[in-house]
């Protein structure tokens, strides 16, 4: 009788971890990088030549699969965010393209980076009008 109950026990306890897990697993992801700076860099991926970005970055994918203030390492390179206290949502700081030779347009969008402290654009065939 003893070993039915343990048996009894286990199954219980594996069916509390599946529902748990199950819960985690299917809440949706909560975006790091506020909405409306992920647009302006999806404005920003779209007018840039495809032809002159390396393949690694995420200028080259723009597909934004991954949180652009969420990943690290090449695939954002060059585009810094902050790190909320609280639960808030990060938002982009600086883009930085110093060392990639980029040719493109820059977007009126830009603008709406309001959080934006750096725009460094050194050594690249980025053009605008100035209205």
């Amino acid at each position: 009788m003893a070993n039915q109950r343990v048996s009894l026990s286990c199954s219980g306890l594996s069916s509390i971890v599946v529902a748990v897990l199950i819960t985690f697993i299917s809440r949706p992801a909560h975006s790091r990088t506020l909405e409306s700076d992920a647009e302006v860099l999806r404005s920003f991926t779209a007018s840039i030549d495809p032809n002159s970005v390396p393949p690694y970055l995420f200028i080259s994918t723009c597909d934004f699969k991954m949180d652009p203030c969420e990943s690290s390492g090449e695939l954002f390179l060059g585009i810094l965010c902050s790190t909320p206290v609280d639960n808030s949502s990060s938002r982009v700081t600086a883009i930085d393209l110093d060392g990639i030779g980029y040719d493109g347009f820059l977007p009126p969008v830009i603008g709406n980076l309001t959080e934006i402290t750096v725009l460094s654009f050194k050594q690249k065939q980025l053009s605008r009008a100035i209205t």
